[in-house]
């Protein structure tokens, strides 16, 4: 069941949002499009939605198609990747299917959670290597334990904490792209 407030807009290949608002973000299932067919999915994409699918099993499996999430600032994206928490422009996924998820953040939540996002930016926080090595040992013993190293993110985690949804506040570090899709309920 989606959370009140929360929307959703799909947007295929080739196809970008008229504007963009602060506070929103992007879920992405990898994979650039030519000739009307998805390419091949990335390695570490496909690794990440197969992780997800340990956790997100029957008719929640899909939610586990999203690989990367991304939030949207004003003027740019705000990402995690292999490099750190990096800007990119608008266009970068334009070749690739997307979602962009409003939030139901209000206006002054919005900019404290975007100051938050850019302060992650401004420190260029690294890669959350070892807390990916953590969600997949969770993923595959069942057993929910934590670790990780100060002042790295990855994608899905930097979202979730600059949401501060209640169900994420105690460890936004194990939340997975799936969990931002379920969130906003997803499913196509």
């Amino acid at each position: 069941m989606p959370i009140p407030g929360v929307s959703v807009e799909h947007f295929g290949p080739g196809e970008m949002p008229a504007e963009w608002h602060m506070g929103d973000y992007m879920l992405v299932s990898a994979g650039v499009w030519k000739d009307g067919k998805r390419g091949p999915v990335p390695l570490v994409s496909r690794m990440i939605q197969i992780g997800q699918g340990l956790r997100y099993k029957g008719e929640r499996a899909v939610f586990a198609r999203w690989n990367h999430a991304v939030w949207v600032s004003a003027g740019c994206l705000i990402e995690a990747l292999a490099t750190g928490v990096t800007q990119s422009p608008f266009d970068k996924y334009r070749d690739v299917e997307f979602h962009v998820v409003h939030s139901n953040l209000n206006a002054v939540e919005r900019s404290d959670a975007d100051a938050f996002v850019r302060y992650e930016l401004g420190v260029h926080a690294g890669y959350g290597k070892v807390q990916i090595v953590s969600i997949g040992l969770s993923l595959m013993t069942g057993l929910r334990f934590t670790f990780g190293m100060p002042g790295t993110a990855i994608c899905s985690g930097l979202v979730a904490a600059a949401l501060a949804a209640p169900q994420w506040r105690e460890d936004p570090s194990h939340v997975m792209p799936a969990d931002l899709a379920a969130y906003a309920d997803i499913r196509a």
